[in-house]
């Protein structure tokens, strides 16, 4: 293809970068991206990759625009409250970039659509915000040979990394246990700074770009932690695990029928009563009870080993929430102490609280704010 004068002109920045060029910005509008979920992170990444001329946007969200999106979904006027997302955003990244080409998916991602969706694409971004949707994602692009840019957000925190591509990790090598869909709150339940995913979705964007072009170095392999409150950026190195069954054969991978129920649940299920073994106990009350006499006291971190390398309670035995089940055997030689979870924010902790309860373990309380409220109680 052949930039036009109109193109030549849109494009001048990009065209003066040795990097990109006329054959580089040639490769942008012929390439394809989807974003899954039009989000806090959907809005930033599809304003930035419809700008850059990309030549072919897909665009996939059920939901609506709500109120509440507005605090960080910039896509998103009042007036548009009650629409379908994906198709407002089209018509707002239109009037940036009348000259690509705009596909809407106003449905839920499921197990029956995801390959025929996912296919005519060449890189898919995980604009999600929940896990059993990354999952079923994760896999589809396992099973179609294609690189997954994910992104996320909770609270002041994001990260970013690329998933799949020859050799490299999936989602599941780092996340390998899959969550209830209430297990795990998304923005709306467990609030998120409205500025945040505007930081990670363009470092998303910016992925994407450089995936298509052949630029640089990707986060093939590398996990970008982003902490709101430190203004700290922190990389991990993350590998394949050998024992992923979706990585040793993607072939077997059934894309399961439940992912469909488990994504639509999380939706549906908002507002419903949790568990109901799910007490807590504060970052200050459990301090008290450690000076006190920590002995009676066994503390149980479920964190996944990445989460671990941030920092680690004292005296806090190691479990991740993937072996949590297999591991009742060490837990049980301390049923007669008080026995308190922790994970990252508080959330996944509950789980297990539950988990605990349901094979009859009586003092068991989740940490109020997990590692995080920790390490940041003064």
């Amino acid at each position: 293809m052949t930039l036009s004068e109109a193109e030549y002109e849109r494009y001048t920045p990009h065209l003066l970068l040795p990097q990109i060029g006329v054959t580089g910005q040639e490769k942008l509008l012929r390439s394809k991206v989807l974003i899954v979920g039009m989000g806090g992170l959907g809005s930033p990444v599809s304003l930035y990759l419809a700008a850059a001329g990309i030549g072919t946007l897909g665009l996939m969200d059920y939901d609506t625009v709500a109120v509440s999106n507005l605090q960080r979904q910039v896509l998103y006027r009042l007036s548009d409250v009650g629409k379908r997302k994906a198709e407002v955003a089209k018509e707002k990244l239109a009037e940036v970039n009348p000259d690509i080409h705009i596909h809407t998916y106003c449905e839920w991602l499921t197990a029956d659509n995801a390959k025929d969706v996912l296919s005519p694409y060449d890189f898919i971004v995980d604009a999600t915000d929940n896990f059993n949707t990354r999952y079923l994602l994760n896999d589809a692009c396992l099973l179609l040979n294609k690189m997954m840019i994910h992104g996320s957000v909770f609270q002041f925190e994001g990260q970013v990394s690329v998933f799949g591509g020859r050799g490299q990790p999936c989602y599941r090598c780092v996340y390998p246990n899959s969550h209830h869909p209430k297990a795990i709150p998304n923005c709306t339940e467990g609030g998120v700074l409205g500025m945040l995913p505007g930081i990670i979705g363009m470092v998303q964007a910016v992925e994407v770009i450089k995936l298509i072009l052949g630029l640089g170095e990707s986060l093939c392999g590398r996990l970008l932690l982003y902490d709101g409150l430190t203004a700290k950026w922190q990389e991990l190195q993350v590998s394949k695990n050998k024992t992923c069954p979706a990585c040793r054969d993607p072939l077997a991978i059934s894309l399961k029928k439940e992912y469909s129920a488990l994504c639509r649940t999380r939706a549906e299920g908002r507002g419903h009563n949790s568990p109901s073994c799910r007490e807590e106990v504060t970052v200050h009350e459990l301090k008290q009870a450690l000076d006190n006499n920590k002995e009676s006291i066994l503390i149980i971190d479920v964190r996944e080993p990445h989460e671990y390398q941030l920092g680690c309670m004292p005296n806090a035995v190691f479990i991740p929430m993937s072996r949590f089940p297999t591991h009742l055997h060490s837990i049980i030689n301390h049923s007669e102490k008080q026995i308190v979870v922790a994970c990252q924010f508080g959330v996944r902790s509950q789980k297990a609280v539950q988990f605990l309860c349901d094979k009859g373990f009586k003092n068991v309380r989740s940490l109020k704010g997990g590692v995080h409220a920790w390490f940041s109680f003064k």
